[in-house]
């Protein structure tokens, strides 16, 4: 991770258990992206600004959650949908 950093890219928040963010409590919420950041700041010596919530669910709760911790939300526009297929063709048919 600490490599990626040095080459320049931004590593995210992904959260700690990859729960759906949009069905837990405030607290819940704001602590499975605290650890996760923590752990990557542990790890990498910088702290996540940007937490892309798993399976793209957010609400209200997790956007002040996020915010709250001096983050931002990312999403994606295209699904190469790459865990369905071994088949590298059919993932860049997808995209």
């Amino acid at each position: 991770m600490a490599r990626e950093i040095r080459e320049g890219h931004v590593v995210g928040d992904h959260t700690w258990d990859h729960a759906d963010l949009s069905k837990l409590s405030a607290a819940d919420a704001d602590s499975e992206i605290a650890r996760a950041a923590q752990a990557v700041a542990s790890a990498s010596g910088t702290t996540p600004v940007l937490v892309r919530p798993p399976y793209g669910a957010w609400n209200d709760t997790v956007r002040d959650a996020v915010t709250a911790q001096g983050a931002a939300i990312v999403l994606w526009n295209v699904d190469s949908e790459d865990w369905k297929s071994r088949n590298t063709q059919a993932v860049v048919d997808r995209v």
